[in-house]
């Protein structure tokens, strides 16, 4: 019986479901809660991203644990509950610097730490009307901000990966080996500020003018498409979450989606897929999202001009 575990790394924590396949139903639900660390700095919001990856080890040994779950190789008959592949969520905007062995060197910094209000200024200012999307809760001011107040970590990074593009890379054991190449969709590269959602890639130029070194522009990671695998679990996280016992001569293979950001995966979640459609969500931040056969521009109440983050 093939069974898919969904996570979302949110804000406040991070939840799992356990999905049934065959009969369409969730079979489990886990949860483990952190919170942001603490600070006087006006407009700082950061959290460790180590309790992250605490959270998503936790829920998952509990899935794990609940239901039994095996491995592809493991499942022998039709009645045994199979773990089949993964898929991430997570909150958006957040930018989290990694090394080349992708550690990270600070604690993210989450869509509502808003100190890069005078960089995402300096953005919009500079771009003629082209880069007026850019606000303080985006990814690209908060690296403007990052190479004016720290740069010995800046010039140390080599990736800049948003938090659900982290987790993936957590999970396929980039830590473990280092070569893993980070990746992301054209959901949360677009929250990044620096995805052109008309042209569908990276606006170099952007980068350049944040960063003239090119570092920035290097660092970006590959986007993929919405149904593409970004890897597998890692015989590391197997072994962790009790899937395995470590001595397996082969590591059995769970692919793990590509994913997205929270708010595409819950509109999909919910079933707003058709054009016209729209849903509100009410959390940690109030949203509300829709669907569209093309990209739109939107002009907001301040005069700014936002682009709707896309998942075709």
């Amino acid at each position: 019986m093939p069974v898919f575990i969904g996570l979302d790394v949110g804000t406040q924590s991070t939840k799992g479901i356990a999905y049934d396949a065959s009969s369409q139903k969730i079979l489990g639900r886990a949860s483990s809660a952190y919170d942001i660390l603490p600070s006087n700095v006006d407009g700082r919001a950061e959290q460790d991203t180590s309790e992250w990856v605490a959270a998503v080890a936790s829920v998952l040994r509990d899935l794990v644990c609940e239901l039994n779950l095996k491995t592809p190789s493991q499942g022998r008959t039709a009645s045994e509950r199979v773990l089949s592949g993964l898929g991430v969520s997570g909150q958006q905007h957040g930018m989290v610097l990694l090394d080349a062995n992708c550690q990270p060197l600070r604690p993210a910094k989450l869509w509502c730490d808003v100190e890069a209000v005078d960089e995402a200024q300096y953005v919009q200012s500079i771009g003629n009307g082209k880069w007026d999307h850019v606000v303080p809760s985006f990814t690209a001011p908060k690296v403007l901000w990052t190479t004016k107040n720290e740069p010995d970590v800046w010039k140390r990074t080599r990736w800049v990966v948003l938090p659900h593009d982290y987790i993936n890379l957590v999970l396929r054991g980039a830590q473990d080996r280092g070569e893993v190449e980070p990746t992301t969709d054209r959901g949360d590269a677009s929250g990044s500020g620096l995805f052109d959602v008309q042209t569908n890639v990276y606006c170099k130029e952007l980068a350049h003018q944040i960063d003239a070194s090119g570092r920035y522009a290097q660092s970006l990671p590959r986007i993929l498409e919405p149904l593409d695998v970004c890897g597998s679990l890692s015989a590391q996280w197997m072994e962790n979450i009790g899937l395995t016992s470590g001595s397996e001569t082969e590591t059995p293979y769970i692919p793990i989606s590509v994913g997205s950001g929270d708010n595409m995966c819950s509109a999909l979640g919910v079933g707003c897929v058709e054009a016209g459609s729209a849903v509100l969500s009410l959390g940690t931040s109030g949203t509300i999202f829709g669907v569209s056969e093309s990209p739109r521009l939107l002009q907001c109440r301040r005069s700014q001009t936002r682009r709707e983050n896309t998942f075709p």
